[in-house]
């Protein structure tokens, strides 16, 4: 027992002179000996931690994932949620069209799920999703159609053509737009419908009785009033002419009757005349033309085309 150990036994016995002080100084030696050079086996302490963990879980190592690790983890499945949510809302948009045309000589009519009510001139085609997206309604229109739009202030009805686009929230409006003409028109019946070319931002806006045409060939756009009925006159079914020019008479004869006058005169801009044209009686307005106009002459080239020489109001 070194110095320090004596002094620290002395000064317990002074406490405690009642013990037996040979068997307790013996107890004293052993307790500041023991396992002095004992050395701690870490390895052999865990091997054996994880043997017991082994065996409370059924033979089971049951791995602690560090925090950060998981939080990775987490990050990729919601990442890989995200993708499949947005591949199968591209599935749901983009796969589900439906097609509705109209043959030649025929009209047809139908009915979007939005409650749209779209009346098909002939040779016309509209492509529309089974169901609309939540922000917009959109439809391709080849051809020429009426559109009555149910209203529906929180997703705009959109009509794209080959030459542009038009946008409403809820009005009855009718869209021209055939491959093979040189113009693009757009007339609206009721409410107020936005017109934007294809390539431009300049949006052009139509209220009831305005009409928006544009010339493909020169890129040249006209907005103006008309009151003619041309531009209904294929779902009317009747077109009343009065006072119109020959011009004028004549394009309402090729919208009725879906057939392509070639006018190779130039007719007098003061010439007006007053005509009622019925659908299916294309050869009784062109006799009533000519009455009225005898040095016209009207040649029949095909069962859609006619030719057109000599001034009317000679």
């Amino acid at each position: 027992m070194d110095f320090k150990e004596n002094k620290g036994w002395e000064a317990w016995m002074k406490h405690h002179p009642d013990k037996d002080a040979g068997l307790l100084r013996n107890l004293w030696k052993a307790t500041g000996t023991y396992k002095n050079d004992h050395r701690p086996d870490v390895e052999s302490g865990l091997a054996a931690l994880k043997g017991r963990i082994s065996q409370a879980n059924g033979g089971r190592v049951v791995r602690i994932i560090p925090f950060r690790r998981v939080m990775q983890i987490a990050a990729g499945v919601a990442l890989l949620a995200a993708a499949f949510w947005a591949f199968k809302n591209f599935l749901d948009t983009d796969q589900r069209m439906e097609m509705a045309s109209a043959e030649a000589g025929a009209n047809t009519s139908l009915q979007l799920t939005d409650g749209t009510q779209v009346s098909l001139n002939q040779v016309s085609e509209l492509s529309f999703p089974e169901t609309f997206a939540k922000n917009e309604r959109r439809v391709k229109l080849t051809g020429e159609a009426f559109f009555e739009v149910a209203k529906d202030k929180n997703r705009p009805f959109i009509i794209e053509t080959a030459s542009g686009e038009v946008q409403v929230l809820g009005t009855s409006f009718n869209v021209r737009s055939y491959p093979s003409e040189d113009f693009f028109e757009v007339f609206v019946k009721t409410g107020k419908v936005a017109v934007t070319l294809q390539n431009s931002d300049k949006r052009t806006e139509l209220t009831p009785g305005q009409v928006f045409r544009l010339a493909k060939s020169t890129g040249k756009a006209l907005t103006a009033k008309d009151d003619s009925g041309i531009p209904l006159a294929w779902r009317n079914g009747v077109l009343s002419l009065k006072g119109k020019t020959v011009e004028e008479i004549f394009t309402g004869i090729e919208r009725l009757y879906s057939v392509k006058v070639d006018l190779k005169t130039e007719q007098p801009a003061d010439c007006r005349q007053t005509l009622t044209l019925e659908k299916d009686k294309l050869t009784e307005a062109l006799l009533v033309l000519n009455t009225s106009c005898p040095a016209l002459k009207i040649t029949k080239i095909s069962a859609s085309q006619y030719s057109v020489t000599g001034r009317c109001c000679e």
